[in-house]
């Protein structure tokens, strides 16, 4: 699908999902080289900066959070020339959508460009990408912008896992740190080959003619760093967590098993004198007699049970001495 918007001398095209067809004419309006044209047919599995004299051919990932809370990345594909810019993408993007419905608006009602956006030629470059620039510049930074909630969703749900922990949920916590771990290290792989990306764009700043593109592109690489920062603290923050809630659950596990230890040790024996006094033998002790106080006889079945008693009361002690229990 393609949106044309113009305003001026810039004219926005926005691709999504693009045909062949479609960025045939796309391509061959702008004079495209072929090999851009094969790239933006597939999505490329990394970020990329490539200059071509006439045009800026850029690719960059973002995360973004899909329904279930599983994250997946958003490829958008970038060409800036001097009075275009390309965008092409292969799934709905919100934030690309309102930037460009925006765009559209100011076509719309003849507005320009804000002035202090206007395109100062330093004469020292093959192509000046200046409104072209602004726009790109404006998406990176939204789409940072949209990358910065969605850490700070990441993080509200480390402290809610965090709080869980402590509230004897460790069983259920193994699949939440699992799943959010998750989220961490796809926005990690989103955002690790941004650096490359913003080390070549401000290798080559002259081709961002205006003050105000080389402050706005510093300031995106600021913000980059600080988001990836966050990053890293919100990994050792999980890292913490997971070790805490692991050795909750070992401990847990461990008092468990401690429990089940001391039982089989008290009935085991319980298990011997029952099966002795069970055996089928001609003479068998206690069988058959019984034990008179004088103010009443006691059975020899109660005789057993009664020296059961007095074993497993005796095991509990030596555990409760040897502080097992």
């Amino acid at each position: 699908m393609i949106n044309s918007s113009k305003i001026g001398k810039l004219t926005w095209i926005d691709l999504e999902s693009p045909t062949k067809e479609e960025l045939h004419q796309v391509m061959t309006t702008y004079s495209i080289d072929p090999v851009t044209t094969h790239e933006l047919l597939e999505p490329t599995l990394k970020a990329r900066v490539e200059d071509f004299g006439d045009y800026l051919y850029l690719v960059l990932h973002f995360p973004s959070i899909r329904d279930e809370k599983m994250l997946s990345d958003q490829e958008i594909d970038f060409i800036l020339g001097d009075d275009f810019l390309i965008t092409s993408h292969y799934q709905a993007i919100a934030s690309l959508e309102e930037l460009r419905k925006r765009f559209e608006s100011k076509a719309l009602s003849g507005q320009e460009l804000n002035p202090d956006e206007q395109l100062k030629p330093s004469g020292n470059t093959s192509a000046d990408y200046g409104y072209a620039a602004d726009i790109f510049l404006e998406i990176v930074e939204k789409m940072y912008g949209i990358v910065e909630k969605q850490i700070e969703e990441v993080e509200d749900d480390l402290e809610d896992i965090e709080e869980q922990i402590f509230q004897e949920k460790e069983r259920e916590m193994v699949f939440a740190l699992s799943y959010t771990g998750r989220d961490i290290l796809n926005i990690r792989q989103a955002l690790d080959p941004h650096q490359d990306t913003l080390k070549s764009l401000l290798s080559s700043i002259e081709k961002f003619s205006s003050h105000t593109q080389k402050l706005k592109l510093t300031s995106l690489e600021n913000t980059y760093y600080r988001l990836r920062k966050k990053t890293s603290q919100l990994w050792q923050s999980l890292v913490e967590l997971r070790e805490t809630n692991n050795s909750l659950l070992t401990t847990k596990q461990n008092e468990v098993m401690k429990i089940f230890t001391i039982l089989a040790f008290v009935t085991f024996p319980l298990s011997l004198v029952s099966s002795i006094f069970g055996m089928n033998t001609e003479y068998m002790p206690i069988q058959g007699s019984h034990l008179d106080l004088g103010f009443m006889v006691i059975p020899d079945f109660w005789l057993v049970v009664g020296l059961m008693f007095i074993a497993t009361l005796l095991m509990f002690v030596f555990f409760k001495k040897k502080r097992w229990i």
